[in-house]
């Protein structure tokens, strides 16, 4: 069932795609929204930027503001 909605719907999953892509895209190292690094954590976040290997305390968890961007982006939780 699955092979037969993927081929039937190529349009959908070239968007799929396309957003996937554009995503990575956009939080990769150095990209516009990531927030590990010191311009874009004070506009993205609103404070100053802690320091790379800095734990801050963020939603119940102790972690680095690399860990932060982890976990805004992806939903993943990693703690320490």
């Amino acid at each position: 069932m699955l092979t037969k909605n993927l081929s039937t719907d190529s349009d959908s999953l070239f968007n799929l795609l396309f957003v996937h892509l554009l995503f990575h895209e956009l939080v990769k190292d150095k990209a516009p929204w990531d927030i590990k690094r010191k311009e874009k954590w004070e506009e993205t976040i609103g404070t100053s930027f802690p320091g790379t290997d800095t734990i801050v305390y963020y939603n119940g968890y102790y972690m680095t503001p690399e860990q932060i961007g982890n976990l805004c982006w992806s939903s993943e939780i990693v703690t320490i």
